[in-house]
């Protein structure tokens, strides 16, 4: 009945037909499983929020610093501070510990307004509804799809995009691992697979391969396979980490991978797609 109901979307990712099908498919599963009393047996265990907050439970966002420019605030009933902004309002959003202000935020996502109004272009738009990946960010301390948030739902808040990733002595631990393993090819997805992971191994240094799988099922990518962005990630896990340092000459980049008990070097080249990072 419930799979009769429906009217899916016909699209590139999928036919309606399909989606119908795989709507009667989870539901038959479902209530099977609940007949038997075997949900709980396919939850995944301790599974990754990508985000580094304290706790859910008790986050409010900071509006004591939240400051535009021709704005008006009132207090709602709860007692918090609301802010009503229109397109001829600025705001102030910190992106990569940069001070950003600019205008038009009610009409566009924060993925539109972090590429044509702060010029950063890094994140990409792959779906524009929050299937893709492509766009992820790091929003107060939490991965979250840019092309979902109003842009004018970043007034005051902390961003971190790609273009922060790399530190100023040379690659994120992430983005050298992925070079390594062939874990980046066309690129477009690559920065939304960086920001996934990076969160992920600032929240779990130590994720199981469930967990990485887990922490990614939000992220697509049309090349790999995904099997080398995960092997990237578990290579990056306790006990298994390298140093490694990424050189780049001419066209391509050079990796040297050192062992912690062998003191001689391999290395190996990659060519450009080496690169953790792609400018479109």
């Amino acid at each position: 009945m419930a799979q009769e109901s429906i009217s899916p979307i016909d699209d590139l990712r999928s036919t309606a037909d399909y989606r119908k099908h795989a709507v009667g498919v989870m539901i038959k599963r479902g209530i099977e499983s609940l007949q038997k009393g075997t949900e709980a047996s396919t939850w995944p265990h301790m599974p990754p929020r990508l985000s580094v907050r304290h706790s859910p439970n008790t986050y409010t966002a900071d509006h004591t610093n939240r400051k535009t420019t021709g704005c008006t605030t009132e207090t709602s009933t709860s007692g918090h501070t609301t802010s009503t902004i229109t397109d001829n309002d600025d705001i102030v959003v910190t992106v990569n510990n940069t001070r950003y202000q600019a205008s038009n935020a009610v009409s566009r996502s924060l993925l539109d307004w972090l590429r044509f109004e702060a010029g950063l272009t890094g994140t990409k738009e792959g779906c524009a509804e929050g299937e893709c990946g492509a766009c992820t960010v790091h929003f107060d301390g939490q991965a979250v799809l840019a092309c979902l948030i109003p842009a004018a739902r970043a007034n005051g808040a902390q961003v971190t995009t790609i273009e922060d990733i790399a530190s100023t002595g040379g690659l994120h631990p992430v983005q050298q691992a992925l070079a390594e393993t062939g874990g980046v090819q066309c690129g477009f997805c690559t920065p939304g697979f960086i920001m996934s992971a990076t969160m992920l191994v600032k929240e779990n240094p130590n994720p199981t391969k469930d967990q990485i799988e887990q922490a990614l099922s939000g992220n697509l990518c049309r090349c790999t396979g995904y099997y080398p962005i995960t092997e990237a990630i578990q290579s990056l896990t306790d006990g298994n980490q390298q140093p490694r340092e990424v050189r780049y000459t001419g066209k391509s980049a050079e990796i040297a991978v050192q062992s912690p008990t062998d003191r001689s070097h391999s290395t190996k080249k990659t060519g450009t797609r080496a690169s953790a990072h792609h400018e479109c």
